[in-house]
């Protein structure tokens, strides 16, 4: 049973498309693209279809890639191809595949608190575990974003 298509906007489906486009570009980067939380974030989107076959042995080879996509897939494919803008470079590629990841992450984050609570509207039965778990959520994304807190360089404190 195919998986229905996350309809999402036209700026979630530009970072979709610089996904690719950085994939197109640097293949070697796709072992770092963030292709589970595509996943999960646009599931069954003809972008995220081409993505997760250009991380394959068959993305490597567009001709073969082609012939595995869906018809939109492909199209999209070639649309991306054929973009007039020159490829950057592969440090700004990998910026953007990490830009992407802390996107979706953060997005994520949101979500789930939104859910958390949600749930505590509903008047859900044991409110401080709920608290508890939304306080866990909020220091693992924070962990996340700001991996040392303690270094007063990320703080801005001067160490002089």
């Amino acid at each position: 049973m195919p998986i229905p298509v996350r309809r999402v906007s036209m700026a979630d489906e530009r970072k979709l498309r610089l996904l690719v486009r950085a994939m197109l570009d640097h293949p070697d980067l796709s072992d770092r693209a963030p292709l589970a939380a595509v996943e999960a974030f646009a599931p069954g989107h003809p972008l995220v279809e081409v993505a997760v076959l250009l991380a394959s042995e068959t993305g490597r080879d567009l001709e073969r890639l082609a012939e595995a996509l869906s018809l939109e897939a492909r199209s999209l494919l070639f649309e991306i191809a054929v973009e007039e803008s020159p490829p950057g470079g592969i440090e700004s590629a990998a910026r953007a595949l990490e830009d992407l990841e802390r996107w979706l992450n953060a997005r994520e984050e949101r979500e789930r608190q939104r859910e958390l609570t949600s749930r505590m509207r509903e008047g859900d039965a044991d409110i401080a575990a709920l608290l508890r778990e939304k306080q866990m959520t909020r220091e693992q994304a924070q962990a996340r974003w700001h991996p040392d807190d303690g270094d007063p360089r990320l703080r801005g404190v001067s160490t002089r």
